[in-house]
C-alpha cells in the first residue's frame, strides 16, 4: 500500500509521462469519476440506465472513444453495476469492432476483456481477440474472477436465507429496494430517509453476517455510501485489476510503462493498492514508479498517490490525453 501524502496530481508531468509512453492502461471506475453520483434524496425512475439512472453525456463517451482509438491504450471501466447495465451505457464504443474498451462489472467479479490485442510484442495486430481469454469466457465474453460463481450464487442465497432477509428491510424502509444478479445481491436506500435508512443498513449488515456465517458460504457482506452487498470471496476491484495486469503480462511479455487508476469511494481502495503493490513489485527497466498514478475524485484518506477536485477535473484530464 502507498503511505505517502496524497497530492495534488501533477497534471502536467502525468501529459509527459504519457506522451512518451507505449504500453498504456487505465482503470477507470464509473459512477462518481467519470459520471456523477445521484442526490441521496432524488427520486427517479428505476428503469433508466446506470447509477445516476440517465444516458451517458455524448462528451464522456466521446472522450473515451479518443482514449480507445490509440493502440497504445487498454481502457477499463470498473464498477458495481451490473455487466447488462454497463454494456447499455457503453454500447456506442463496444459495437465498435476496433475498440479495445474493457469492462469490470459487479465490483470486481466479472471481466470483459474487450477487443485488446494481448499477443507478443512483435505482434503485427492493432487489435484482436485472444484464443486464450476467450477459453475462459462464457458467451458474452465475460470471465469470472471466482469459479463457478454463476452456478453456486443462487443456492448459497437460499442456503443463508437472504431474501427473506432483504424482503424484511425493504418492507419496512421505505425507499428502499433490493436487487439480486447472478454473481451478486444487494440493498440500496439511496431514496429513502437517509437518517433511518442508515440506521438501517447498520443492521441490515449485522444480520447479513450471521446469516452467512452459519451456513458457512464464502461471501463478503460490503458497506457502500447507499448500499449494503453481498459479493463472492476473493473478488473486488483490485484483485480484478491484478488478473488483468498479470493477463497483459503473461500474454505480451510486458507491463504498461504507463498506468492510471482513478477512483472514488471505498471499493476502489483496493484498486490502487493492488495496482502499487503490482507495478512495485515489477523488475523491469522500461517501468518507473513514476509512471504510476493512482487517483481518488476528493481529497480523502486513501491508499492512492494523488486526487482530482471532482468529475470535471477527472474528465478534463482525460480530455487532454490524446492531444498530447
Amino acid at each position: 500500500m502507498y503511505h505517502g501524502r496524497c497530492q495534488a496530481i501533477p497534471k502536467e508531468q502525468l501529459l509527459e509521462r504519457y506522451a512518451t509512453s507505449k504500453h498504456r492502461l487505465i482503470f477507470l471506475d464509473y459512477a462518481g469519476s467519470i459520471t456523477g453520483r445521484e442526490l441521496s434524496n432524488l427520486f427517479v425512475k428505476h428503469d433508466f440506465l446506470g447509477v445516476s439512472k440517465r444516458q451517458l453525456p455524448q462528451r464522456t463517451i466521446q472522450i473515451i472513444k479518443e482514449l480507445c482509438k490509440d493502440s497504445r491504450n487498454k481502457v477499463f471501466i470498473v464498477s458495481g453495476n451490473t455487466k447488462e447495465v454497463l454494456v447499455s451505457l457503453f454500447k456506442e464504443i463496444l459495437d465498435d469492432p476496433s475498440s479495445p474498451l474493457g469492462i469490470i462489472a459487479h465490483s470486481g467479479v466479472a471481466i470483459r476483456y474487450g477487443n485488446l490485442s494481448l499477443g507478443p510484442p512483435d505482434s503485427e495486430r492493432s487489435h484482436g481477440s485472444n484464443a486464450y481469454l476467450e477459453s475462459k469466457q462464457d458467451d458474452g465474453g465475460w470471465e469470472y474472477i471466482v469459479g463457478g460463481i454463476a452456478d453456486a450464487w443462487p443456492d448459497w442465497m437460499d442456503a443463508a436465507g437472504i431474501p427473506t432477509i432483504m424482503n424484511s428491510y425493504t418492507w419496512r424502509t421505505a425507499g428502499s429496494e433490493w436487487k439480486k444478479t447472478s454473481v451478486s445481491t444487494s440493498w440500496e436506500f439511496r431514496h429513502a430517509d437517509p437518517e433511518w435508512g442508515q440506521i438501517q443498513a447498520q443492521k441490515l449488515e449485522k444480520d447479513l453476517v450471521k446469516a452467512v456465517e452459519s451456513v458457512n458460504v464464502p461471501v463478503n457482506i460490503i458497506r457502500k455510501r447507499h448500499t449494503v452487498e453481498l459479493l463472492p470471496k476473493g473478488a473486488d476491484k483490485g484483485r480484478a485489476a491484478e488478473v488483468i495486469m498479470q493477463e497483459i503480462r503473461r500474454l505480451s511479455k510486458r507491463v504498461p510503462d504507463f498506468l492510471l487508476a482513478i477512483g472514488d469511494d471505498s471499493t476502489d481502495e483496493p484498486m490502487f493498492s493492488q495496482v502499487l503493490n503490482f507495478m512495485g513489485s515489477v523488475n523491469s527497466q522500461d517501468t518507473r514508479f513514476d509512471d504510476v498514478y493512482t487517483c481518488t475524485v476528493a481529497r480523502k484518506s486513501t491508499s492512492a498517490q494523488y486526487f482530482v477536485k471532482d468529475v470535471t477535473e477527472v474528465l478534463s484530464l482525460l480530455a487532454e490525453l490524446p492531444s498530447v
